[in-house]
C-alpha cells in the first residue's frame, strides 16, 4: 500500500509540474508586432484548419517552411500580417497565387526544408533582409506564438507573439543530441534555449534573426520528419531547435522571388 501511494504522488508531480502545447514554451512576449513576420492560414469553408509562420521578405513573397504548405495550394492558402495576438482580427490579409516548395525538400527527413509564398497583390509592411549565418555567433533570436508572457499557465488565451533567445551550437555538438533516426547536415542551425524552452506545430516556418535584424534561419521540425508525429512543446523537453539556413538556399530562392538582397 505504501508504494502504491508513493508511486501515485510521483506521477501527480509529474503531469502537474509539466505542461503539453503546440506553442512556444519559455519565450518573452514582442509586446508588439514584428512588421515582417507572417502569420499563414490553411483556409477550408472560411475556417483555419493550419496555421504556421513566415516572413515577408519582399513586396510579395514570404518566406517559410515545407512543412508549413504541406497539403496546400495557392486557393486556400492566405498570409495575414501585423498580428501580435493569435486572436486578433488581422489588419490585412492576402491570398496567395504561387507557392514554391524547394524542389529537394524530404518530409521523411526534414532536409531542405524552406518554401516560398507568393502574394496576389504587395504586402505593405517593411520586409525582413536575408543574411549569411557566422558560425563565429554565439546566439540568435527564433519568433513564434508564446504560449504566455514567463510560463504563467494561468493566463488565459489569445497567446502572443513571442522571442526566444537560443545558444547556438556546431552541427556536430547538436547531432549528439538526437536520435540516430535525426539526420542533420550544414545546410542546418541548431540553437537551444534551455531546458523547458520548445517551440512546435504552430511555429514552423518562424524566422531565426541575428542581431543586426537579419534573418539567417527559417524553423523547421526535424524531430517530426523522423517520427511523423505532430511536434508538440513540452515543458520536459531538453532537446535543441533545427532551422534551416538560408544562405544555403540563396540561389534558388533569388532566382524563384527574382530579387536579390543577401547581406
Amino acid at each position: 500500500m505504501g508504494k502504491f501511494c508513493v508511486i501515485c504522488l510521483f506521477v501527480f508531480v509529474n503531469v502537474a509540474s509539466s505542461r503539453l502545447t503546440l506553442r512556444m514554451l519559455g519565450g518573452v512576449n514582442t509586446n508588439g508586432t514584428i512588421p515582417y513576420i507572417a502569420s499563414i492560414k490553411h483556409l477550408k469553408n472560411n475556417e483555419v484548419i493550419k496555421s504556421c509562420l513566415g516572413s515577408v521578405i519582399s513586396n510579395q513573397w514570404v518566406l517559410t517552411s515545407g512543412f508549413c504548405l504541406l497539403g496546400g495550394d495557392p486557393d486556400t492558402i492566405f498570409v495575414d500580417v501585423g498580428v501580435y495576438s493569435h486572436s486578433d482580427v488581422p489588419p490585412k490579409r492576402y491570398k496567395s497565387t504561387q507557392i514554391e516548395v524547394h524542389p529537394d525538400f524530404d518530409s521523411t527527413t526534414g532536409q531542405n526544408d524552406i518554401a516560398l509564398i507568393r502574394t496576389e497583390s504587395n504586402v505593405l509592411v517593411a520586409s525582413i533582409q536575408l543574411g549569411h549565418f557566422s558560425k563565429n555567433v554565439k546566439k540568435l533570436t527564433a519568433f513564434g506564438w508564446n504560449e504566455n508572457d514567463k510560463n504563467d499557465y494561468s493566463k488565459p488565451e489569445p497567446y502572443h507573439l513571442g522571442r526566444l533567445d537560443l545558444e547556438i551550437l556546431s552541427m556536430e555538438d547538436c547531432q549528439k543530441k538526437f536520435h540516430s533516426s535525426v539526420k542533420l547536415d550544414e545546410k542546418q542551425i541548431c540553437g537551444y534555449g534551455g531546458k523547458g524552452k520548445d517551440m512546435c506545430g504552430v511555429d514552423f516556418g518562424g524566422p531565426l534573426v541575428d542581431g543586426t535584424g537579419r534573418q539567417v534561419g527559417v524553423f523547421n521540425d526535424v524531430i517530426f520528419a523522423a517520427s511523423g508525429k505532430s511536434h508538440q512543446c513540452h515543458s520536459h523537453h531538453n532537446h535543441p531547435l533545427v532551422f534551416t539556413k538560408v544562405e544555403a538556399y540563396a540561389k534558388w530562392i533569388c532566382e524563384t522571388a527574382n530579387i536579390y538582397f543577401f547581406k
